[in-house]
């Protein structure tokens, strides 16, 4: 499971709309192993069965999406 802090945003009023996620098995993401955007799984992620080999390394990220669509690294 990923696990991301809280959204916040400096304007009180703006919501969390949806959360990106990216892993990588490079610190440069490329290529991408997994690649999906959530309205549900906004602070933590379950990453599928089968996606991740035992024994790699890989890195991960995040983008929170406020209800304006712009994109705030989390």
């Amino acid at each position: 499971i990923l696990q991301t802090g809280s959204f916040s945003h400096p304007i009180s009023h703006v919501k969390h709309l949806k959360t990106e996620w990216q892993i990588g098995s490079e610190n440069d993401f490329s290529p991408l192993i997994l690649h999906t955007t959530s309205l549900t799984s906004l602070t933590s992620l379950a990453v599928p069965k089968f996606v991740l080999k035992e024994g790699n390394t890989y890195y991960w990220r995040v983008r929170f999406y406020d209800d304006n669509n712009n994109g705030l690294h989390g």
